[in-house]
């Protein structure tokens, strides 16, 4: 991507943010002068507006929705060229504060945020300002369930070998072991993972599963707040700058896999 793409998507990240809570005549006549289309659309009693401005040189759009008092709720981005999407994508990957995988959003800063919104027709951006319960906060009423424990356990016996790690978890139950595998089993925690080993008998991988579907539902908000940062395109968070964590569904439930990066 260059500069100029950047510079691009740098105003069309402005444009659509900078507006949102302001009243629909002052969006309106800051983009006097611009191909616009006013949209008006009735339903029932209620009456909603929205302004949709062409951004030629950008190759998009950016409509503006007016909530039922007047003023600027969100904002759409919406490029013409499907490619134009994509390489939005590498730009908040690049620029933004943070990714929330689960909802989709980056943070643009503390109030602004940009969520992916995907259509029947494609992709769309949409510029808001976060509500109360959309900041970063650690699980709550998790009955007792340590996910700051867990997380270490994934990663603290990279560089161990096989008799290292059995001799670590000698004490806990065990649902596997040979010498490719050890499952050990978090009965405080209703986990289990597994740990996996190369040829050479040294750690390879490991992975969580966790028994309930509500907990990892806490795990994933969890990992908002405690990740160094999350990759959209490698889908896969950061933790502790050399470690990777990765999502998979399979039938049996959900596992995250933690792998060393191969630059650490």
């Amino acid at each position: 991507m260059n500069d100029t793409k950047d510079n691009y998507f740098t105003h069309l990240t402005s444009d659509a943010g900078m507006y949102i809570g302001k009243p629909y005549r002052h969006v309106k006549e800051k983009f006097e002068g611009r191909l616009m289309r006013l949209i008006k659309i009735i339903e029932g009693e209620k009456h909603r507006k929205f302004i949709e401005v062409d951004f030629a040189k950008r190759n998009a759009s950016i409509t503006y929705c007016f909530d039922t008092d007047g003023n600027c709720a969100t904002a759409f981005i919406h490029f013409y060229d499907p490619a134009g999407a994509d390489w939005y994508i590498d730009y908040l990957n690049k620029y933004s504060d943070h990714y929330c995988p689960r909802k989709k959003y980056w943070r643009i800063n503390p109030q602004y945020h940009i969520k992916l919104h995907e259509t029947e027709s494609g992709v769309d951006f949409y510029g808001y300002i976060k509500e109360a319960e959309e900041s970063c906060h650690l699980p709550v009423n998790t009955e007792s369930i340590d996910f700051n424990y867990l997380i270490k356990q994934l990663f603290k016996s990279f560089g161990e070998s096989h008799p290292q790690v059995a001799l670590r978890y000698k004490d806990f139950p065990l649902s596997c072991y040979s010498s490719e595998c050890i499952e050990v089993i978090f009965e405080k925690n209703r986990s289990l993972i597994a740990y996996f080993f190369d040829k050479n008998k040294m750690l390879k991988s490991t992975c969580l599963y966790l028994y309930k579907p509500s907990d990892v539902d806490l795990f994933l908000d969890f990992l908002q707040c405690y990740a160094d940062s999350y990759d959209y395109m490698k889908k896969h968070w950061v933790i502790n700058v050399c470690f990777l964590l990765t999502v998979n569904q399979l039938d049996g439930g959900t596992y995250f896999n933690c792998r060393k990066s191969v630059d650490c």
